[in-house]
């Protein structure tokens, strides 16, 4: 059977070459709303009182001079006992009745929005295990402060996560674990200035209105596609064959239908979908198919892999998702870019072990990868070739598939991950857990209000 049926082709879309925005930084957001004064009265109370005093505490509301307000409470797991101070949050309720609409509020204090901060004491010893603060509106991004275990003099260790992934780990800073207890987030970024990688500005939701423009209009289009394997349209938007010999294509069938407006797509030709909506209104047309078959990597003569990709063209979706990003910037820049000089390949490394020059990145990072990107480079969407690797009398790995992903952070600061393959949306959770164990090659493009797809 031929490879390219083993899994259907994907061809994801393209990607920028326009400055990325500081790719090691992490950006802060306003810490308006801030603990410090509320922990610093509670101290006793919670943070160093026996732990059979303080599982006896309930919840206690503390209202700081700035006018904000707190809930401090303790839970227990198996693992520990964690103190959480955590804002208020009201939620404005409209009831219905017979004389009229009665306003309410719903106060709530949740745990991993900017301003909480959580304690972790151990349940054997009740010392300090862990301090987080949360300062973005996304709650798998945080800092974490933990004792020093073997460090010379009262230092802790401090580690910045980003969806569950480190972007710094066991960094030394020279305060005890109990300094914490009362510091400031500002503070605690003064303190670590130059050993943690904070970015001095947060991002606004209107940086990203290129990516939300395109993502509704892509959302809007989803229902007209229907999957026909090994179908691109062409710079005109006539079907092409890609991936196929000549003596195939007689074999292939679009499927019966009396709709209207319908596509009929590989996912190759979906991203192409894509693609041509961005650079149709500069050109005039859609992008020519033949260029973006040109390969992009090369193998060693008479090896396995060459034998394989001249038989099977294993890199399809790799050359097509390089190519169409370089045609992009060509087409917006006014000059001819190749995939070698275009500036389109995406192989930052902010966390570790999850990246490879021949392989790509593992796809169970990308929801943090994606999350650290939306932060460095706002207003890109990213292509990705998937990486399959096939076992059996003998192992080949082929590109056969490609996804669109459009992160970008709302105004609430709210991360967000729109993945689009095969002429539908996937959740990313979702896209992780079918292509779990496989690799992704990205190419990045920047988004453009200005699109308007067939």
């Amino acid at each position: 059977m031929n490879v390219l049926r083993i899994r259907k082709q994907v061809c994801t879309l393209a990607v920028c070459i326009f400055t990325c925005i500081a790719a090691s930084a992490v950006p802060v957001v306003d810490q308006s709303v801030d603990s410090a004064s509320a922990r610093s009265q509670v101290v006793e109370q919670y943070f160093t009182a026996p732990l059979p005093v303080v599982r006896d505490m309930g919840p206690k509301t503390i209202a700081t001079p700035a006018g904000d307000v707190f809930q401090v409470r303790v839970e227990e797991t198996d693992e520990n006992l964690q103190i959480i101070v955590a804002p208020q949050k009201a939620e404005k309720v409209e009831s219905y009745t017979g004389a009229g609409v009665v306003v309410s509020w719903m106060y709530s204090y949740p745990t991993g929005v900017p301003g909480s901060w959580v304690l972790y004491r151990n349940k054997a010893t009740g010392k300090p295990e862990c301090i987080r603060y949360y300062f973005t509106g996304e709650s798998s991004m945080y800092v974490q402060f933990r004792p020093a275990a073997g460090v010379a003099g009262e230092k802790s260790l401090a580690d910045l996560v980003i969806g569950g992934l480190y972007r710094s780990r066991n960094i030394v800073v020279g305060l005890p674990i109990e300094r914490f207890y009362t510091m400031s987030f500002a503070e605690v970024q003064a303190a670590t200035a130059h050993s943690i990688p904070w970015y001095t500005f947060a991002p606004y939701s209107e940086m990203y209105d290129g990516t939300r423009q395109m993502v509704a209009v892509i959302r809007e289009n989803l229902d007209r596609f229907r999957f026909v394997e090994n179908v691109v349209p062409d710079e005109a938007g006539h079907p092409a064959f890609v991936g196929v010999r000549d003596s195939e294509r007689v074999t292939m069938q679009f499927p019966e239908h009396d709709e209207e407006n319908r596509l009929f797509v590989s996912s190759c030709g979906f991203v192409k979908w894509i693609a041509d909506g961005m650079v149709r209104p500069l050109s005039g047309t859609g992008l020519l198919v033949q260029p973006l078959l040109s390969p992009t990597v090369e193998f060693r003569p008479g090896s396995l892999a060459a034998a394989w990709a001249d038989e099977y063209n294993t890199s399809l979706s790799l050359n097509w998702t390089r190519n169409i990003a370089s045609a992009v910037v060509s087409v917006f820049s006014g000059n001819d870019y190749t995939y070698a000089n275009a500036g389109v390949l995406v192989n930052t490394q902010p966390f570790t072990a999850v990246y490879s020059d021949a392989t790509g990145y593992t796809v169970s990072c990308l929801y943090a990868l994606m999350y650290h990107l939306a932060l460095t480079e706002p207003d890109r969407f990213y292509l990705g070739a998937i990486r399959h690797t096939f076992t059996g009398e003998s192992e080949v790995s082929v590109f056969n598939e490609a996804v669109a992903f459009f992160p970008w952070i709302d105004e609430r600061q709210k991360y967000h991950c729109a993945v689009f393959m095969n002429g539908r949306e996937l959740t990313m959770e979702e896209f992780i857990e079918s292509y779990e164990g496989d690799f992704v090659q990205l190419v990045r493009l920047a988004a453009t209000e200005q699109f308007f797809p067939r």
